[in-house]
């Protein structure tokens, strides 16, 4: 790579055909790491704001994933003994509602998604049941930051 980063003259006259190899695979992987790079910057983390929405955040633990970060508490016991599960429909807090950019035909397809990804996920484990029903679980998911991005993120 040194060899690139030197003139066209002192690296590609005087050195050789291997270093005019090394020179042209450097130029293929570059704009791959320029365009990842962008990428990353462009799916930076959102803060986990505490919005009042439950009576205590004292249990929660943080759970980061491919696409979101999370606070949640999850009893094991409970759950492995759960055969029912009543899903709440994932809303936006009041700042999250306020402060966004988001159109509310916007955030309903974010509502959407996230509930059928739950169900889904759910179901795989769990009968889900309807919000009159008796469950042995309860999930409420709730959306305290998004943000719009650009098409290429």
């Amino acid at each position: 790579m040194a060899a690139c980063l030197r003139s066209r003259r002192e690296a590609h006259i005087d050195r050789g055909l291997a270093d005019r190899r090394a020179c042209a695979d450097h130029r293929i992987i570059w704009p791959f790491v320029l365009v990842f790079s962008m990428l990353a910057v462009g799916c930076a983390s959102a803060p986990l704001d505490q919005v009042g929405s439950l009576q205590s955040y004292d249990e929660l633990k943080p759970s980061d994933g491919w696409l979101a970060r999370s606070l949640m508490r999850v009893s094991k016991d409970d759950v492995l003994a759960a055969r029912t599960v009543r899903i709440i429909p994932t809303g936006f807090s009041p700042p999250a509602a306020g402060k966004s950019t988001l159109t509310p035909a916007q955030r309903g397809l974010i509502a959407n998604a996230v509930d059928r990804t739950l169900c889904s996920g759910l179901s795989q484990r769990f009968q889900v049941v309807a919000l009159t029903e008796p469950a042995d679980l309860t999930v409420h998911a709730m959306v305290t930051h998004a943000t719009p991005t650009n098409a290429l993120a």
